[in-house]
Order: C-alpha cells, then sequence, then structure tokens
C-alpha cells in the first residue's frame, strides 16, 4: 500500500515537473498531449532522455520550471519540496505498515525442533537460490510484504542474516530508495541495485556457495535489476529455511 501511495504522489509530481507553460499553450490544443521540446544538443542526454535536474535555457524548455499566469517560475527549491515530500508520505506509511502489521505477517523465523543442521537444509536453500527467482508465491506472506513493502522485507533479511541490523539496514535501503527517486522519478534504480547486490552476495559467501565471480554478478545484476521485489523474496525464503532448517551459517551464537 505505502508503494502504491509513492507511485500516486510520484505521478503528480511528474506532472508538476512536466507541466507546460500556459503562455505557450494554444487553447485549441490538448493539454495532456504530448508534445515535442526543442532544446540544446548538449543537453539531450541519453537518446533524448531528460532527467529531473537537467538545466535547460529560455521559457519554453523548462522542465523543471512551471511558468505561472503572472510570470514566476518554479525554483529547485520547490522541486526538493517535492520530492522529499512525497518520499516522506512513502516511509510515514511504510512505518505504519511496520508497526501495525508487519510483524504479525512476517514473524521472525525459529528453528524447528527437528531440524538437524546437514545437507538437506543446504540443499533447500540453494534449490531455493539457483532455481527459485519466481516462485514468490510459494510464501505468500513474504511475497505480498516483499512487494507492497519491500524496504521492511529487505531490512529484515538483511537483519536475520547477521549482516546490519533491522534499523541501519532500513536506513540504507531508504536512503538509496529517496536518491533515486530524486534522480529518476522511481524506487528502484542504480543505488537500490547496488545495495541489494552487494549484500546478495554476501549472503551466498555466508551460505558457502559461488560469489563475486563475473557470473554471479552478472546474473544477479540483472535479476535484481528486471525484478528487485522478487530477489527480495527470494533473499527472504532462502534465511527463512537457512533458519528454521538449522543451517550452520545461521546457528545461533552460543553464550
Amino acid at each position: 500500500m505505502s508503494f502504491l501511495c509513492f507511485l500516486v504522489s510520484q505521478l503528480f509530481l511528474t506532472h508538476s515537473v512536466y507541466a507546460v507553460s500556459p503562455r505557450s499553450l494554444d487553447p485549441s490544443s490538448n493539454f495532456l498531449a504530448p508534445r515535442t521540446i526543442e532544446t540544446d544538443e548538449s543537453f539531450t542526454g541519453i537518446g533524448g532522455f531528460f532527467f529531473p535536474w537537467t538545466g535547460f535555457t529560455g521559457i519554453d524548455q523548462l522542465p523543471l520550471l512551471q511558468y505561472d499566469g503572472d510570470g514566476d517560475g518554479r525554483t529547485w527549491y520547490r522541486y526538493a519540496v517535492e520530492c522529499i515530500g512525497s518520499f516522506a508520505i512513502w516511509f510515514c506509511l511504510m512505518m505504519c505498515a511496520y508497526f501495525c502489521c508487519y510483524r504479525y505477517q512476517c514473524p521472525v523465523p525459529e528453528k524447528k525442533e527437528d531440524a538437524e543442521a546437514g545437507t538437506k537444509v543446504e540443499k533447500i536453500v540453494e534449490d531455493i537460490l539457483h532455481g527459485g527467482h519466481f516462485q514468490c508465491m510459494q510464501d505468500s506472506n513474504i511475497c505480498i510484504c516483499s512487494f507492497c513493502c519491500f524496504g521492511l522485507r529487505w531490512a529484515d533479511t538483511t537483519s536475520l542474516a547477521g549482516f546490519l541490523s533491522f534499523w541501519v539496514a532500513l536506513f540504507c535501503i531508504s536512503v538509496m530508495a529517496f536518491l533515486n527517486a530524486a534522480m529518476m522519478f522511481i524506487l528502484f534504480g542504480i543505488f537500490t541495485s547496488t545495495l541489494i547486490l552487494y549484500f546478495r552476495h554476501k549472503l551466498r559467501r555466508k551460505l558457502g556457495v559461488e560469489a563475486w565471480t563475473l557470473g554471479t554478478c552478472c546474473i544477479d545484476l540483472v535479476y535484481v535489476c528486471c525484478c528487485p521485489c522478487c530477489a527480495i523474496s527470494q533473499e527472504a525464503r532462502i534465511v527463512k529455511e537457512a533458519i528454521e532448517g538449522g543451517h550452520e551459517g545461521f546457528l545461533p551464537e552460543e553464550i
């Protein structure tokens, strides 16, 4: 739900950022119809793509500036307020989901009484890692949380694996998501993908499987970029099975 609300807020932000100057509108034209913007070739970016923060010159060439009827334009401050505001709404809703229902839906896994560390649990987690890329619905609770509140689910998995504390992991994924939103108007991008990829390989190493090779980096990068929510769900299932099955890398430390 928080993810959907963020998308709605981003629609308003994107609409305002790329709004057309009222002075340039033809009364008979459709305001929602796409239009061609003539810009300096030095600012066209890759394939004509414009970043939200790309600089332009001229009244009719300002995706960041919306001219009001009296000629007052929008500023970087206004853009920052809208971007931070929409992200704050998403983050607050995510926190509400955590305190209201997240832990009830995704309780902390514990080792089963009849579980014994050995080749059986190792085979299960390796099968999920190598062949469970799109088997999200095998655990519906994890699947729903991964797609609706991916930040909570990823932070929970990272903390259960012993890499970071829950709140530190949540802070890291939230900062990366904000940087993506500020630059590209999307939550998933280069920053979140890099973070997920790094800890995914730490998980690989903890499981004792191949990690930090060219092949694993390329495969995981494509997977994370194509469907990050599926990757988060897969990692959560792996950690859950490892803990419940008594995997030697996830046994509680004896004091």
